[in-house]
């Protein structure tokens, strides 16, 4: 049994999201989420114009929409899990968190279009997801050290 302790210390840490005990390392980690989100919003951009031009079919659409929709959701929840050391790190996570709540909800919408073989409505519903790319990066170049 003690032989079993630290193989399961050590498969639970990484599950863990260590604080930011600074306004910097604070941004830093929000830098770093912004990226991330912007990399799922841009897969979902993607699969909207690839849909669009007819060359993909609904299940295809829907399970990359699907993973998307896991990844902008986990993005989310580990920077909420975060806890800002400071008011200014307060504003910033509100800043943050407003464009990651918008990502994962217009995603969530495209999910649920191309699930019911709306395909044809993929690039309108994807459309806020433009925006909400250039603020994330405008973000994360901001906020990356």
């Amino acid at each position: 049994m003690r032989k079993l302790l630290p193989v399961v210390a050590l498969a639970v840490l990484p599950a863990c999201v260590g604080p930011a005990l600074w306004f910097d390392a604070y941004a830093g980690k929000a830098g770093a989420t912004a990226s991330d989100m912007r990399s799922t919003v841009e897969t979902a951009r993607f699969v909207a114009l690839v849909a669009a031009r007819g060359r993909a079919l609904s299940p295809y659409v829907g399970v990359i929409l699907t993973d998307a929709e896991q990844d902008a959701s986990a993005i989310e929840g580990a920077f909420d899990s975060i806890q800002p050391p400071n008011p200014r790190a307060d504003q910033l996570r509100g800043q943050l968190d407003e464009l990651l709540s918008k990502a994962s909800s217009t995603i969530s919408e495209m999910r649920i279009a191309a699930r019911r073989d709306q395909l044809t409505q993929l690039q309108q519903i994807a459309q806020p997801l433009a925006g909400i790319s250039d603020q994330l990066e405008t973000f994360a170049e901001a906020h990356t050290p």
